[in-house]
């Protein structure tokens, strides 16, 4: 990684500047065989101020990928991207305008590690401000003008005039943007679900320890399942599709990637009923939002009934059946 001050726009239009250059690694799905494939990214551009991580399209034509489109529906917002290189095949779902690439945290035991430092010269204050484990300026200023240091006559007051430009302390200082949704939802019944499973830690008097939400996206109505094992949530949605398909038509579904869901057992079960599986991007439960909150609301719902009543907590399942009906 090296220094760099090139000037771009961004992909909403905005200019910015890279603070730093060099090689980037990313750990990727190869939807073909499910492996985990290696990508390297040379010349990669580092910006403290980006919103998010872009890909140049470009640049990976260049380095042997081949784009290709495919759509259910035939809808443009629909349509997803593949990118091909020899067997290796990545698949990239559009998300307001945009193709978006998942990517796998790796455990730091199997890759090897290395303590990368710029090449360029550092200020005399950049080198004191590491050396005190990255201190504030006020408190390193305040240091130099009490004489409270042995060994500090080469920081002098002028040094403090130029800004302090320190890329650790900006990256651990950044907090997540606010998630915007944009998207409208359906008003057709039964068009869109979504589920989720939900953990309570106590078991029911059944043995049961989870409880599945199985909500429409229109009509908000839901279906509570009790689970002893996560695995019994895949059953449970496909006899709800089964069901539901008799009198309604059922074109989208949305889950979490947890293995319960997204499974070669269901995908095969959605496929065959021309049903579009859309689980939601990690660490982001926005995008399944409604059935998140639901999941709150029944929890907060089934404390209060035992609250009031003095019911003993292992009937929460009972407690949590008779909210999602009522």
């Amino acid at each position: 990684m090296e220094e760099d001050t090139l000037t771009f726009v961004g992909w909403k239009g905005d200019l910015g500047s890279s603070e730093a250059r060099g090689l980037v690694v990313i750990c990727v799905t190869d939807t073909t065989t499910g492996d985990d494939v290696i990508l390297e990214l040379e010349e990669t551009r580092y910006a403290s101020t980006g919103p998010t991580n872009l890909l140049s399209l470009e640049r990976l034509e260049q380095s042997g990928w081949v784009p290709s489109y495919h759509s259910e529906t035939g809808r443009p917002e629909d349509r997803v991207m593949f990118l091909d290189r020899g067997d290796v095949r990545l698949e990239l779902l559009k998300r307001n305008g945009h193709y978006w690439l998942q990517t796998k945290k790796r455990n730091v035991a199997d890759t090897s590690m290395c303590m990368v430092t710029t090449g360029g010269k550092q200020s005399s204050l950049m080198r004191w401000h590491l050396k005190f484990a990255h201190l504030n300026v006020q408190a390193m200023k305040q240091t130099v003008l009490m004489e409270m240091v042995d060994g500090m006559q080469s920081l002098k007051l002028d040094d403090f005039k130029e800004p302090l430009d320190c890329i650790a302390c900006q990256i651990a200082k950044q907090r997540r943007m606010s998630y915007k949704r944009h998207n409208k939802r359906t008003t057709v019944c039964y068009d869109r679900l979504m589920s989720d499973v939900c953990s309570i830690g106590l078991a029911t008097v059944g043995g049961n320890r989870y409880f599945q939400l199985v909500q429409d996206e229109a009509s908000r109505f839901k279906w509570c399942y009790l689970l002893e094992h996560k695995s019994e949530a895949t059953k449970n949605v496909m006899n709800l599709i089964l069901r539901l398909e008799k009198q309604y038509v059922i074109n989208r579904v949305r889950f979490d990637q947890g293995g319960e869901f997204v499974n070669n057992k269901v995908k095969k079960f959605l496929v065959d009923h021309g049903i579009e599986l859309r689980p939601t991007n990690a660490y982001t439960p926005e995008e399944n939002s409604l059935v998140e909150r639901q999941n709150g609301n029944l929890v907060n719902k089934v404390r209060a009934i035992r609250e009031g009543t003095g019911l003993p907590e292992s009937l929460w399942g009972r407690s949590s059946d008779v909210c999602c009906r009522g």
